[in-house]
């Protein structure tokens, strides 16, 4: 199947994530929010800057790559620093626990379910 090519730019259309709210106008149908590249490329020198992440940084990611925060912020900072990278396939609190300690984590993205996880982790 040949499709057409088209140039990109920075204001090209990258991903369009579903977002949680519905329009009033057609209540029941979901919607997406458009992310260009040039919104991934600022959000990852933003976030690098801030949280002063670097290539020394060892970077533990179990956020699905389809959620916006494990794209976003977790593979994209991954790129801009070429920190090292554990991918997890899912998150499982037991084995993030041992991921931890055997990756020498230093950054770990993640959602307020997880974090309630972690808190039965032992002292």
């Amino acid at each position: 199947m040949n499709f057409p090519r088209r140039a990109r730019t920075s204001a090209s259309t990258a991903i369009l994530p579903p977002v949680s709210s519905t329009p009033p106008e057609r209540p029941g149908t979901s919607k997406g929010a458009v992310l260009t590249h040039n919104n991934f490329a600022i959000n990852a020198i933003n976030i690098t800057a801030c949280w002063q992440i670097s290539s020394a940084d060892r970077l533990l990611l179990a956020l699905p790559l389809f959620h916006v925060h494990g794209l976003g912020n977790g593979l994209h900072a991954w790129l801009v620093t070429g920190c090292r990278l554990r991918l997890l396939e899912r998150f499982d609190h037991q084995q993030a626990a041992q991921e931890f300690l055997d990756f020498h984590t230093t950054l770990f993205f993640g959602v307020p379910a997880m974090y309630v996880r972690m808190n039965d982790w032992p002292q």
